[in-house]
């Protein structure tokens, strides 16, 4: 999950404007997020807390909407959109879905 903001800012350090900056660290801070809400719900798996599972539901969908986001902004292309939609929107819904049930 952050291997890919990081090959984004790499490819994106000769993009003019300050947008691919502004999306890159949204990008970055909502992945750092997601992977540390969802290693928290790994390893504490008994934790029954809704709003845990809510703010990682809102932390994934602000990635992928993020990722979406990006392909308005020269140079990015679909270096992001094909993972958020093949692995994104799924996990969301799926985990959404779960939180729903709870």
């Amino acid at each position: 999950m952050l291997v890919i903001p990081i090959a984004l800012i790499d490819r994106l350090k000769d993009v003019p404007g300050p947008g691919a900056g502004v999306v890159s660290v949204v990008i970055v801070a909502s992945a750092v997020a997601t992977a540390a809400l969802g290693c928290f719900r790994l390893f504490n798996a008994r934790d029954e807390r809704r709003s845990l599972a809510i703010a990682l539901v809102i932390s994934l969908a602000a990635t992928v909407g993020a990722a979406v986001a990006s392909v308005a902004i020269p140079g990015y292309g679909p270096l992001l959109i094909i993972p958020a939609l093949i692995a994104g929107l799924p996990a969301v819904f799926m985990l959404s879905k779960d939180t729903h049930r709870r």
